[in-house]
């Protein structure tokens, strides 16, 4: 009717293997470093936002491999959806839009615009944002929309 405690040093005491694999502090430790693996490629060397997830597939055949664990399947599927979906993410928040105007860096040029915001004070300056409206080189080039600080 009753049951007896494991004594001390049982194995039933400790976690199996199995267990320990599929517990949900380790899925969750494991998805978060799959979200990472899938950021460092975008952020660190501008890679495709799929890099750090064929990095995990190509991984994926030796942690099955690795041994007859139940769920190591769905474990390497999670680490490559969470590095999926965190290399999109950033590859889409990163703005790397650059202005039309970039070209005329060191040129002199006539700038109409609104100030859109109170001056930034520093110890030297002071910055405005400007909305721009219209943008004219002296070499005939004209622009027009964005935001400058100035």
């Amino acid at each position: 009717m009753y049951r007896r405690a494991p004594e001390i040093g049982s194995p039933s005491l400790f976690p199996t293997r199995q267990q320990l694999v599929l517990s949900a502090p380790v899925r969750l430790i494991a998805i978060g470093l799959g979200w990472v693996v899938g950021m460092v490629p975008v952020a660190v060397w501008d890679a495709p936002w799929w890099m750090g997830a064929a990095w995990l597939a190509a991984s994926t055949p030796a942690l099955i491999a690795a041994g007859p664990i139940r769920g190591r399947h769905m474990l390497a599927v999670g680490l490559t959806l969470a590095a999926i979906v965190s290399g999109w993410r950033l590859e889409r928040g990163s703005g790397t839009d650059v202005p039309p105007w970039i070209g005329l860096v060191g040129q002199e040029v006539r700038l109409i615009g609104t100030v859109e915001s109170e001056p930034n004070r520093g110890d030297i300056t002071s910055g405005y944002v400007v909305r721009v409206e219209s943008l004219s080189s002296t070499s005939g080039d004209s622009y027009s929309g964005g935001r400058v600080i100035a």
